[in-house]
């Protein structure tokens, strides 16, 4: 199970929803209660434990909308700093003290997962040793992903760059576009991938300010 395994039952009208492929949502609207009809607490309660047992998802949380506003969940607290290194593990105590108080259920917190990422820094021991200028690997990573904006022109009073991209051959992959080869200082090829230290993580879907 990754860290973006999850699911989520929010209502479309949540005030600060998930979006991704890697979220769920399930929406339940219901007629009004007559008679002895079961409420909506109710019937939450006897789920619940279905629901949430049910293999797969990482993190399920209910929440009940009624006649607004508001329309979010009852309680809502912000937590705020300079650092997500420093703002997780606060988050992540305040859910623990939550936890332990009767009667709160369903706490969850707005921290959602983005697209994966990829962080390129070069290796400068090998740079070294292969006797590659540092600008030129960086240079030949802009070439094959980017381009690089070479001049200017302008156009019915409207600045146009020029941009300048490596030709673009059928690569599947990042391992396979780490594979192009730069030459040494010798002449033999040398691979991007003795190049580059690669991190592979998962951006922030948002950044609330």
């Amino acid at each position: 199970m990754t860290s973006v395994d999850r699911a989520f039952i929010l209502p479309i009208l949540e005030t600060a929803p998930f979006f991704g492929d890697h979220f769920g949502q399930v929406v339940v609207a219901l007629n009004p209660k007559k008679g002895d009809m079961r409420g909506v607490a109710e019937m939450v309660e006897s789920m619940r434990a279905d629901v949430v047992n049910t293999a797969g998802p990482d993190a399920v949380y209910f929440l009940t909308l009624a006649g607004g506003p508001p329309t979010s969940k009852p309680i809502s607290v912000k937590v705020r700093g300079n650092s997500f290194d420093d703002i997780r593990p606060a988050v992540a105590a305040l859910k623990q003290t939550l936890a332990t108080i009767d009667g709160v259920k369903d706490i969850s917190d707005d921290d959602s997962s983005g697209q994966r990422t990829l962080t390129l820094q070069v290796n400068t021991d090998a740079a070294h040793r292969a006797g590659i200028n540092q600008a030129l690997i960086a240079r030949t990573l802009r070439l094959l992903v980017d381009g690089e904006i070479v001049t200017s022109l302008r156009d019915r009073d409207e600045e146009l760059d020029v941009r300048v991209l490596a030709k673009q051959n059928k690569l599947n992959s990042i391992d396979e576009l780490l594979q192009v080869n730069l030459p040494s200082a010798s002449g033999e090829p040398v691979p991007l991938s003795t190049l580059l230290n690669a991190e592979y993580g998962v951006g922030q879907n948002s950044i609330r300010h």
